[in-house]
C-alpha cells in the first residue's frame, strides 16, 4: 500500500463523509443530528485508520525484506506505528502522537469500551476534541497527520537495490547485456514501486551480465 494510494484512499473518505453529513440538510442543532453526524466521523476515523495500519503492516514487511534498516524485534505491547518511530527514529512526534490518539478513539468505538481516552498534553495547541465531541474536523487532523507519517517512513527507508533486483531478476534478464535498457527499465521499476536514492547501476548491471 503506497502513500499515493492512501492520498486517494483519504481523499474518497473525505468525499463520502461530506456527503453522509450533507445529504439531508438537517438542523445541525438538533441532538439527535449531532449523534448521526458523530456516528459519520467516528466510521470515517475507522476506515482511514484500517488504511493506515495496513500501509504500517506493509511497509515493515517490506522493510524486512528489501531494506538495509535494522528492525529489532516488535514488542507485543508496541503499536505497530511506535515499532517504526523506534525503528526508524522518526522525529515527527505531534504527528505521531495525534495518529496514536485517534487509534485509540477507535478502538475504544469498536470495542464499546468505558476507558476514558486522553488528548497528550503534546497536542494541546491543536484543535482535536475528545471521544463525545468528535467531528469533521477530527477526521481531517487524524488523515493528514497519517500521510505526514507515511511520507516520513518512506524517507527513512534505506533500500537494499540488490535485494531488490535479486527478488525480482526474471523482470530484468533480457536487459542483461544492454546497460542503457537495463538502467532505464530498473529506473522505472524502482520509482513505481520503491524509490530511487543513491542507486549503483553499474554494481547492479555488473551483477545481472553475469547473470
Amino acid at each position: 500500500l503506497s502513500v499515493n494510494k492512501m492520498e486517494k484512499c483519504v481523499e474518497e473518505q473525505k468525499e463520502n463523509c461530506l456527503l453522509e453529513v450533507n445529504k439531508n440538510k438537517i438542523n445541525l442543532d438538533n441532538i439527535e443530528t449531532k449523534n448521526e453526524h458523530k456516528l459519520v466521523y467516528l466510521n470515517n476515523i475507522i476506515v482511514i485508520n484500517s488504511t493506515f495500519e495496513d500501509f504500517l503492516k506493509e511497509i515493515i514487511k517490506e522493510i524486512k525484506k528489501y531494506g538495509k534498516n535494522i528492525m529489532k524485534q516488535k514488542q507485543d505491547n508496541q503499536s505497530y506505528l511506535e515499532y517504526l518511530k523506534k525503528n526508524l527514529n522518526l522525529d515527527i512526534d505531534k504527528e505521531i502522537e495525534i495518529c496514536e490518539y485517534y487509534r485509540l478513539i477507535r478502538n475504544k468505538y469498536i470495542h464499546n469500551s468505558e476507558d476514558n481516552v486522553k488528548i497528550p498534553k503534546l497536542l494541546n495547541d491543536i484543535k482535536i476534541n475528545t471521544y463525545d465531541s468528535i467531528k469533521f474536523d477530527d477526521f481531517v487532523i487524524f488523515s493528514k497527520s497519517t500521510l505526514i507519517v507515511a511520507k516520513k517512513i518512506y524517507d527513512k527507508i534505506e533500500y537494499d537495490y540488490e535485494k531488490i533486483l535479486i527478488e525480482n531478476i526474471k523482470k530484468f534478464l533480457k536487459y542483461r547485456n544492454n546497460k542503457e535498457k537495463f538502467i532505464k527499465i530498473f529506473t522505472e521499476y524502482i520509482k513505481t514501486e520503491f524509490k530511487e536514492e543513491n542507486v549503483n547501476y553499474e554494481n547492479l548491471f555488473n551483477y545481472i551480465h553475469g547473470s
